[in-house]
C-alpha cells in the first residue's frame, strides 16, 4: 500500500529543524513491513500547498498518515482537507501525541477517517495491513474511527518495552 506520512506546514517555523522521528519510526515499520511509504515535512518546506499537491499527484498515495502535536492540530486540519480535496478517496488517519488525549475532537473533523492512540509503531502495520486486505479494523487496539456516525474507540494497546526492536530507516527523510 502507498502511505504518505506528513508533518502539517504551520505559521511559525519554530520547529522546523527538528527531524520528524514519530513520522520516521511509523514509517519505518511500514517499509519494513513491505509499504511503500514517503514522508513529507511541509513544515520546512517554501510552498507547503504546492509541494503536498505534487507528491499527492506523482505517488498517489492511498492512505495519509498526519501526525500532530497539540501546536499543530490546526495545521494537520487544515492539510487533511486539502488531501481530501485532491484525492476524495484517500483514507486519512491521525497520529501523535494530541490524539492520545483528544480523540472525539480529532475524529469531529470530517476529513479524518481514523486516529491512532498511544504509541503507533505496532498499530498502524496492523491497521495498514487489515486496510489493505480490505479486513475489519474493530479488533486492532490503539484506535479510533467513526463508523455510521458513530465513535468507535478500540482497546488500548499495551506500552511497548523494548524500543530496540524498532531500527529507523533513515532514508526515508
Amino acid at each position: 500500500m502507498r502511505v504518505l506520512l506528513l508533518r502539517p506546514a504551520a505559521e511559525k517555523k519554530s520547529m522546523a529543524r527538528v527531524l520528524p522521528l514519530g513520522l520516521l519510526a511509523i514509517g519505518s515499520v511500514l517499509k519494513r513491513a513491505g509499504h511503500q511509504v514517503k514522508i513529507l515535512d511541509l513544515r520546512i518546506s517554501n510552498s507547503p500547498d504546492e509541494e503536498l499537491s505534487s507528491v499527492m499527484k506523482s505517488f498517489n498515495p492511498q492512505v495519509v498518515g498526519i501526525g500532530v502535536m497539540t501546536i499543530e492540530c490546526k495545521y494537520g486540519f487544515i492539510d487533511a482537507a486539502k488531501v481530501k480535496e485532491l484525492n476524495p478517496g484517500v483514507t486519512i488517519i491521525f497520529g501523535g501525541p494530541h490524539c492520545s488525549h483528544e480523540p472525539r475532537f480529532i475524529l469531529n473533523d470530517p476529513n479524518v477517517d481514523m486516529m491512532v492512540s498511544g504509541e503507533g509503531d505496532l498499530t498502524i502495520a496492523e491497521l495498514i495491513d487489515a486496510l489493505e486486505q480490505g479486513r475489519d479494523i474493530e479488533n486492532i487496539a490503539g484506535i479510533a474511527y467513526k463508523k455510521n456516525g458513530s465513535y468507535i474507540r478500540t482497546a488500548d494497546r499495551p506500552v511497548i518495552r523494548d524500543l530496540d526492536k524498532f531500527d529507523q530507516e533513515y532514508d526515508l527523510i
